[in-house]
């Protein structure tokens, strides 16, 4: 290879200046050559600056395991009510065979000194019956209250009239949920327990200056919520 383009390759390489180490990953994954295809990036040069963003700025957390129980419809006996159909008996044993979230949604209590959610879960079920293998769907609300929350970063528990003040500078939540485990226990009482463990995060709508790399030139970017995929609140149930 010619001194010229040994000169045109290194000009090319990318390079991302961060003088005080403060976007140490974000430049390495700049720089990186099979990443930067990957991303589409074009930029040669990036500066690790201070950028002015209206986010929402999580301010308490509330970790909650959560162990959700209920008995099978219709084994042994009628289907939720006096009348309808039934799930034939002798139908062990079963396995979930999927646990999806369905809806979630949370409020504040009359009091406002707690937060009530509710996860909506469908959980399928496989049966054998006579041999025959069968699918059971059901439909199933989780409710939980959190009443205390711990300030993020520092960590200080928040709860009773505490908590009350800190919620009013609250604009809205978000909370993540962990599906650990889901299990027939097939006994004297048949019944479908499901483990969880939900993380709820109540956040401030704030202005912050974060260090951070742009990666694309002057560009137009949008932004779109898809519909479809769209968890809302348990409106229907």
């Amino acid at each position: 290879m010619s001194e010229a383009k040994k000169a045109k390759v290194r000009q090319e390489e990318p390079l991302c200046t961060d003088e005080n180490n403060l976007c140490v990953d974000c430049c390495g994954i700049f720089m990186d050559p099979a990443l930067r295809e990957a991303f589409g990036y074009q930029e040669e040069l990036a500066d690790c600056q201070c950028h002015d963003i209206c986010v929402p700025d999580v301010r308490l957390i509330c970790a909650e395991e959560i162990t959700h129980v209920f008995s099978l419809p219709g084994v042994n006996g009628p289907a939720f009510g006096c009348r309808g159909g039934r799930v034939i008996t002798e139908a062990f044993p079963a396995t979930c065979e999927s646990v999806t979230v369905r809806c979630a949604e949370e409020e504040l209590n009359e009091d406002c000194d707690a937060v009530l959610n509710t996860i909506g879960l469908e959980i399928v079920l496989l049966l054998t019956v006579n041999g025959c293998e069968t699918y059971l769907v059901i439909n199933t609300d989780v409710e939980f209250e959190c009443t205390t929350f711990f300030t993020f970063p520092d960590g200080l528990e928040v709860s009773g009239e505490d908590l009350t003040e800190a919620l009013k500078f609250i604009d809205g939540s978000c909370k993540t949920i962990i599906i650990e485990s889901c299990q027939v226990l097939n006994d004297a009482n048949p019944r479908v327990e499901v483990e969880l463990k939900v993380i709820d995060k109540l956040w401030k709508h704030e202005n912050l200056l974060v260090s951070a790399v742009k990666p694309y030139p002057e560009n137009i970017t949008v932004s779109q919520l898809f519909e479809r995929n769209l968890i809302g609140p348990c409106l229907l149930r």
